[in-house]
């Protein structure tokens, strides 16, 4: 009896997968005593109980209030053929308790053999090794737990630095000594200083003077967020970038580990697109009143460059008075010129090169 106790006991301890253990459990009790079926099924809410092994199919248990009395002042539970719906086969069931608590209880059939039924040691051998066997289903149930928490977290994680990494704004955490944790690729590109040489590294140590000072002035108080727009950030290529800054912190704003997040919004392109569209409004507006002044400057040109040449129309070849009015037709002429040249600004055209004689400008 003693060396069967011992034997199962170094079997349960060797395990800490619930589903594994619930089938060595299963296993060694149905081989040992001879028995058709034995189940292993863990407390899940106030009456109900669920298998944890893959070979029962996750089969459900729910128990009324007297047998789940009779569970918490007996060792052992003698069922009637068919008593429990859910498992008919059943006819006894032991409880396993973990401080003072039910947590989990096995369910057996008799022998293989009809005529032999479990005797009372066989009943008290099954009564202490589910007292056994309760603290390693409950330290099973506590690893596994830990286990998927870890998981969670491990999931989270590699969410968290998806997307840090997906990111097109650069970030970077610190902690509350100023300290570097994280460094995303789009900072790398934004600061030109690849992440190895920025984690671990103090704030001082990685960004210029100024900007220190300013992500210390407008620090988020509590747990909202603080922003600096158009801030000229020279990164370490020599570049002057400008990005819009926000700092807001991370994990619990209450107490102590407080993280704070940085993000670098890289914004020269849309500032330089901004500057352009404005010169364009500038050029066109521009381009308007040009086009406003041609038209206004050209009618009355037109006006003195006909009656100049109706009157060189009049007046002899040999009338000293025929170079005067050819000059002002002239001027007229490059007056309009001049005038016309402001409508480039509306309609640019392609400029167009000539020759010119300097000697002859001067003379005129």
């Amino acid at each position: 009896y003693r060396a069967t106790l011992l034997d199962w006991a170094r079997e349960l301890n060797s395990e800490n997968d619930p589903a594994s253990l619930a089938k060595l459990i299963r296993d060694r009790i149905t081989r040992t005593l001879d028995l058709e079926m034995a189940t292993l099924f863990v407390m899940t809410g106030p009456d109900r109980f669920e298998s944890v092994a893959e070979q029962d199919g996750g089969q459900e248990l729910i128990l009324d209030e007297p047998a789940l009395l009779r569970l918490e002042t007996a060792p052992y539970v003698h069922l009637s053929a068919g008593e429990l719906a859910g498992i008919p086969w059943a006819r006894y069931l032991f409880g396993m308790r973990v401080q003072g608590g039910l947590c989990a209880l096995i369910a057996t059939s008799e022998r293989s053999d009809p005529s032999e039924s479990l005797s009372s040691e066989d009943r008290a051998l099954l009564a202490t090794f589910s007292a056994h066997a309760a603290a390693a289903i409950d330290s099973a149930l506590l690893f596994q737990e830990v286990r998927q928490r870890a998981a969670e977290v491990e999931r989270l994680h590699t969410e968290q630095e998806t997307i840090l990494e997906s990111s097109a704004v650069g970030l970077f955490m610190l902690d509350e000594d100023d300290r570097i944790l994280t460094w995303n690729t789009a900072l790398e590109e934004i600061y030109r200083l690849p992440r190895e040489e920025a984690i671990g590294r103090s704030l001082q140590e990685v960004f210029p003077a100024d900007l220190v000072r300013n992500l210390k002035q407008f620090a988020p108080a509590g747990g909202g967020d603080s922003r600096r727009f158009r801030y000229t950030l020279p990164n370490r290529a020599g570049e002057k970038v400008l990005v819009n800054i926000a700092v807001s912190r991370a994990g619990d704003h209450s107490g102590g580990g407080r993280v704070r997040v940085v993000a670098f919004d890289d914004v020269t392109e849309q500032i330089r697109m901004e500057e352009q569209m404005v010169q364009q409004e500038r050029l066109a507006s521009l381009g308007m009143l040009a086009a406003g002044v041609a038209h206004e400057v050209n009618t009355p040109l037109t006006g003195i460059s006909s009656y100049a040449q109706i009157m060189l129309e009049d007046l002899p070849q040999d009338d000293p008075r025929r170079e005067m009015l050819l000059r002002i037709d002239e001027q007229t002429r490059r007056a309009s010129d001049i005038a016309n040249s402001l409508l480039n600004f509306a309609r640019p055209q392609e400029s167009s090169m000539e020759p010119l004689n300097l000697n002859q400008v001067a003379r005129e």
